[in-house]
């Protein structure tokens, strides 16, 4: 496979991954992966790439597919020895996959599955700016809130929010509010695409600890059926998931708001945590993103189908700090349309 394949998609502004594409150019790996390992490494560049990638024990790497969520999940399950020697290169900053053990894989035509495995942590996790310099506009950008939702997320986790996590949170939303604008629009700036990758890796590592929860689960049906890219479809739903928890989480959300709020006004709990919807609401018409669902294609009248959906992704409500319902999923959706 020719190593320019992906950086001439950047270079030619793509913006989205042709899964057929992908598969073709993964599989001229195929041979070579069948045969032991030896003094191999695998370096998958992460995203998408890393989310094509079967990892098996016994010195074997194995390519995956047109998978399904049953061939996967029993793949990871029975495959927890070792694997081959792994280092992952994240080229957008923005999920923090190279240091999970998350992985989020496309299975059908509006459909995904989560992978959750100790096989997808690698032995080294490497940032280099410079891979990252030739991303759009709208990717830097895209990336980069998604990386935000993780942080806010993890903060705000219902089941598993702890002390380490905070603190992984926390240092991660320094870092991105501080230089999305300038990774967004002046995309050469070394420094700032240094710091969006580690603070894609911190917010990575928090969300590990403590999981994401409601932006996620009403993000993934947009993405499922309206192919989204999945930081836009965060950043569409997120002002009104943090109004919907507010009553249940204004307390941390307060705590946040001095990280992402420009002049942030004293006040109380609830004042500081509008001023943070607020803020949130105005990322995307500043990064030149769309703000509203139906700016990005979505019809009115898929509205009740996304809820549905929705309220499939249980592994992430309940970790939501507010209950949420059907119901409550479809009034989210409407403020956001």
């Amino acid at each position: 496979m020719d190593p320019q394949f992906w950086h001439e998609r950047w270079q030619r502004n793509e913006t989205g991954w042709h899964q057929r594409e992908i598969n073709a150019h993964l599989q001229d790996f195929w041979p070579q992966l069948q045969q032991p390992a030896g003094g191999r490494v695998l370096v998958p560049l992460c995203g998408k790439s890393r989310d094509l990638l079967w990892l098996r024990a016994q010195g074997h790497a194995v390519l995956g597919v047109e998978i399904s969520p049953i061939a996967v999940r029993e793949f990871f399950a029975e495959n927890e020895g070792q694997r081959l020697p792994l280092i992952q290169v994240p080229t957008t900053a923005g999920t923090g996959s190279e240091v999970t053990q998350i992985s989020i894989i496309t299975t059908g035509e509006t459909t995904k599955t989560g992978v959750v495995s100790p096989l997808l942590l690698p032995d080294l996790a490497l940032l280099d700016a410079d891979l990252t310099l030739g991303l759009p506009p709208a990717v830097t950008a895209a990336t980069g809130i998604d990386a935000m939702v993780h942080a806010i997320e993890a903060y705000t986790s219902k089941l598993k929010k702890n002390p380490l996590s905070d603190m992984l949170a926390r240092e991660a939303l320094r870092l991105l509010a501080a230089n999305l604008d300038e990774a967004v629009h002046n995309g050469s700036n070394r420094e700032a695409r240094q710091a969006m990758l580690l603070g894609a890796l911190l917010a990575g590592q928090a969300f590990a600890n403590a999981p994401v929860a409601a932006v996620h689960a009403l993000a993934y049906p947009l993405g499922g059926h309206f192919h989204i890219p999945h930081g836009l479809s965060n950043a569409l739903v997120l002002p009104a998931v943090i109004a919907f928890n507010a009553p249940a989480a204004e307390n941390l959300y307060a705590e946040l708001a001095p990280l992402l709020v420009p002049d942030l006004q004293p006040g109380s709990n609830a004042r500081l945590t509008e001023q943070l919807v607020a803020a949130l609401a105005e990322l995307s018409p500043r990064c030149q993103l769309p703000s509203r669902l139906r700016d990005a294609g979505v019809p009115e009248e898929s509205l009740p189908m996304l809820a549905r959906d929705a309220m499939l992704q249980q592994r992430l409500l309940v970790n939501n700090p507010r209950e949420l319902t059907e119901a409550d999923a479809l009034a989210i959706y409407r403020q956001a349309f």
